[in-house]
């Protein structure tokens, strides 16, 4: 609700035009006018950003396997323990990929591993 406010600041704005001379009110307006389009993209841009509490913001996550996941057993993800299925095999140390959220258990999907780079690749 108080993300539309920059919409109404410039009526609110309209009363400068009623106390003050008609100059002075313009550039008032003009400023209040400026205020809130700069308020209202900051808005916007904040409602459009990616989700990043709840259920909704650990997909995406690495998560490390407390156990081996065969299917089921426990990940820590950020600084929680949580129920998880694994779409795949993960050993306990390993890293996995929080793919979706099914209620309080979460789908993960092993890191895929990285091939030891040769001595000539190094160069």
């Amino acid at each position: 609700m108080l993300c539309h406010l920059p919409l109404f600041l410039p009526i609110a704005g309209l009363l400068f035009f009623w106390v003050l001379p008609w100059e002075i009110a313009l550039v008032a307006y003009a400023a209040v006018l400026g205020v809130s389009a700069l308020l209202y993209v900051k808005v916007r841009d904040a409602m459009r950003a990616p989700v990043s509490t709840g259920m909704e913001g650990m997909i995406g996550r690495e998560a490390e396997a407390l156990e081996d996941l065969r299917p089921l057993g426990h990940v820590m993800c950020g600084s929680e323990r949580w129920r998880a299925e694994a779409r795949a095999p993960v050993g306990q140390g390993q890293r996995a990929i929080v793919r979706e959220a099914r209620g309080l258990v979460l789908i993960v999907e092993p890191v895929a591993q990285r091939e030891p780079r040769s001595s000539e690749d190094r160069r």
